[in-house]
């Protein structure tokens, strides 16, 4: 996912959920009807509201597995790079400079829960840049990453000369997994004394892909994966290593989550520019480098542990989200199944 919806559009068993429409006087259409089905729970909802949890839980299970497809609003990762001391590194033999190049490293999504202790170890080659023209390695250049002048970054006095991936290349990403990239530079050896070429220890930055922060109500808010199932291979096997992500989220806000009868389940404070995951055991486990990863700004990742520190149980739960800056609110609800 990106981010993973869960569209039905032929639920195997409508005739079922007609049925159950049928119990509280209300007739569907014989096809299935999303906008239908959507009237028929809001209506039951403000008429029965106790009720209302199991109705929706029961229709939901009904709905079948559906059909699932992609928005994409982040899946994009950006690495950039100054000119590290390689560059004018001198080699002790020789007495002459020999950087070659640079490589790009990055990890294949899930390998930080299926191997974490061979994660940095399998890290897989995405880029090679170096010196064109000398017969050494791929002789691919550096104009694909060069930058035609240095990118700054607020708070940041270094000046960063390179990026990838290149302009114009598309590299996918999955929103809400954990990737790890890494840069190394590398010298071109030296054939006549039999010296292989030499790489540089590997600089490493830990990221997690997805929307960037948004002011509320200019993008849908909302949660996935929707419904979350527990039990998911990526989740581990714990209850505190499970989670749900809230996206396009403002840049600071206030996540509410209440279950049905209103009462709050948990109270999330949200700050993009600061906000690095370890507030919840799933990445410090998992952490791959022993360091805090990176956000997009517009996530954030929730445990499913409540205020009073238990684990939520099955059902259906609203949340709210307030915009620290203008205070608009918005709603939402999603389903949990354990």
């Amino acid at each position: 996912f990106p981010i993973v919806r869960r569209v039905v559009r032929s639920p195997e068993r409508w005739q079922r959920i007609a049925d159950i429409a049928l119990e509280q006087g209300v007739q569907l259409p014989p096809e299935p009807d999303s906008k239908a089905l959507n009237d028929f729970l809001i209506q039951r909802r403000a008429a029965d509201p106790l009720r209302f949890p199991d109705l929706s839980l029961a229709v939901i299970k009904l709905l079948g597995r559906g059909e699932y497809v992609a928005s994409f609003p982040g899946q994009e990762v950006t690495v950039y790079w100054d000119k590290s001391s390689s560059e004018l590194s001198v080699d002790p033999v020789t007495g002459e400079m020999d950087f070659e190049g640079y490589r790009v490293y990055r990890s294949t999504p899930g390998a930080d829960f299926t191997n974490p202790q061979d994660l940095l170890l399998n890290l897989t080659l995405v880029g090679d840049f170096d010196i064109p023209g000398d017969g050494i390695g791929h002789d691919t250049g550096f104009d694909p990453v060069r930058l035609a002048q240095a990118k700054f970054f607020p708070g940041d006095t270094v000046g960063y000369w390179y990026r990838f991936p290149p302009a114009g290349t598309n590299m996918t990403h999955l929103n809400g997994w954990q990737y790890i990239y890494g840069v190394a530079a590398y010298d071109r050896g030296d054939s006549a004394t039999g010296v292989s070429s030499l790489q540089s220890k590997t600089e490493l930055a830990r990221v997690i892909p997805g929307t960037p922060p948004v002011p509320a109500g200019t993008k849908g808010v909302g949660v996935y994966p929707n419904p979350y199932y527990g039990n998911a291979v990526w989740d581990g096997s714990g209850e505190r290593n499970r989670k749900i992500y809230f996206y396009n989220l403002p840049q600071r806000c206030e996540i509410r989550i209440y279950t049905l009868a209103g009462d709050i389940v948990a109270d999330i404070q949200h700050d993009g520019a600061s906000y690095d995951g370890t507030d919840i055991a799933w990445f410090r486990q998992f952490s791959g480098t022993g360091t805090s990863p990176r956000f997009s700004g517009g996530e954030h990742a929730w445990d499913l542990i409540s205020k009073y520190d238990q684990a939520i149980a099955t059902g259906l739960y609203l949340y709210t989200v307030r915009d620290a800056q203008t205070g608009e609110t918005v709603k939402g609800k999603f389903l949990v199944i354990k």
